[in-house]
């Protein structure tokens, strides 16, 4: 984390080490032994693709690809994207695409929220423990 501004000219800005989050990320999931993993992020902010670039290079660096929802990380850079309904059916069927069980890193709390939702909203009778084993999903 870093503390920058002089708090004279510029406000202090604190911000977190993106490239940590993504490999401390990537290092949780191998540790628990998955061998498929995913990022998501519907969003397109500069942390997001550092975090994504982290993940995806520690994951690299085990001999592991890192799944990406087509179309993510691109187009205009906004760091809090409005969600929307229509986002949710092709979240779903990238889902049933997705090798099983897989580790799904979630770029921030709201992204992770709205992925566990497309997750329990599929075919797995509603109920927990098949979304836990088909689906780990991590902020």
């Amino acid at each position: 984390m870093e503390l920058l501004g002089d708090n004279r000219n510029v406000f202090a800005e604190v911000y977190a080490d993106e490239a940590a989050i993504g490999r401390i990320a990537a290092e949780h999931f191998l540790a628990r032994g998955f061998k498929h993993f995913a990022y998501f992020s519907f969003g397109n902010a500069w942390w997001a693709k550092r975090r994504y670039e982290s993940f995806a290079r520690t994951l690299e660096l085990f001999g592991h690809p890192c799944h990406l929802l087509p179309g993510m990380l691109t187009g205009k850079m906004t760091a809090h994207p409005e969600w929307k309904d229509a986002y949710e059916e092709p979240l779903k069927q990238w889902l049933d695409k997705l090798p099983k069980p897989i580790a799904i890193f979630g770029t921030n709390d709201l992204q992770a929220m709205h992925l566990l939702h497309a997750c329990k909203g599929k075919d797995l009778r509603n109920d927990m423990t098949d979304l836990i084993h088909e689906f780990s999903v991590r902020q």
